[in-house]
């Protein structure tokens, strides 16, 4: 049964400007809307942005947050914003989601949308991911709108945060919590987790110099210092500075030889073969 109504996906971004028509135009394809908030770009993103508004017309929101433009990055507030949003849907399948991310349905010939229907007729009201990050492994330079093509190589998520992804559920009459969990947990009354995950196919570092940008000038140094003091923000850390930022592919898995046959079990329960 096609899912009658189309998943929202709210996605926040700063300086994401090589990935986001490519992001844009996935989440069109998997059945869902965006309702996008930038966090006050300084590269082209907001430009890209209006333009994919006018393109998808009301598949696609955008806005600028805050409304004036902030003197440092704060997560807290951006989570909030998007409890916000989300209350306004009752009714409808919600998706926290960030810029850099391509969320896919675990069902084969489903998308999102779809699958996202079927997991509500089965009684069930939450969604967890499984993170694969995607890793550079040599030091080329990205070519803008090539996630899913130019970064195939990836390895499973192993930080505490990676296991704790449930990030899509049903949105009901009661707001539901973001913030108090740093984003990793939508938290409702009476949720009831789908025991199949979806795949998260994460690209946080896209090359060398996009890596030592994101980082070292990007990230830390604009975050609200009373997040950074709880311990926010810190999933870098030892890639900060001179760290390499390249992986050695025979350390990683590649996402394009029968990627579901050998690693579906794997998504699907979160256990590691």
């Amino acid at each position: 049964v096609p899912a009658p109504r189309r998943p929202l996906a709210i996605l926040s971004c700063y300086n994401e400007q090589d990935v986001l028509d490519e992001v844009i135009e996935h989440w069109i394809a998997q059945g869902c809307d965006l309702h996008i908030l930038d966090n006050w770009s300084t590269d082209r993103s907001w430009s890209l942005l209006q333009a994919a508004q006018a393109r998808f017309g009301p598949h696609v929101q955008c806005e600028r947050f805050p409304a004036q433009e902030p003197d440092s990055g704060a997560w807290r507030a951006i989570l909030l914003r998007k409890e916000e949003i989300a209350q306004q849907h009752v009714g409808r399948w919600i998706i926290h989601t960030d810029a850099d991310e391509l969320r896919r349905s675990p069902f084969g010939g489903f998308n999102l949308a779809d699958a996202m229907h079927m997991v509500e007729l089965a009684g069930w009201n939450r969604i967890s991911f499984c993170v694969l990050n995607h890793r550079p492994v040599d030091d080329r330079a990205f070519l803008d709108g090539g996630l899913a093509t130019g970064l195939p190589y990836f390895e499973f998520g192993n930080k505490p945060g990676h296991f704790i992804q449930r990030k899509a559920w049903l949105q009901g009459a009661q707001r539901i919590s973001l913030a108090a969990s740093g984003g990793h947990l939508a938290e409702f009354a009476e949720a009831r987790d789908c025991p199949y995950q979806f795949a998260l196919h994460h690209y946080p570092l896209r090359s060398v110099e996009h890596g030592l940008r994101k980082i070292n000038r990007e990230r830390y140094s604009r975050w609200a210092p009373q997040e950074l003091e709880q311990g926010w923000h810190s999933h870098y850390a030892e890639l900060a500075g001179d760290a390499v930022l390249v992986w050695d592919k025979a350390a990683l898995f590649d996402a394009r030889e029968d990627f579901w046959a050998r690693h579906g079990l794997s998504v699907l329960t979160g256990l590691r073969r």
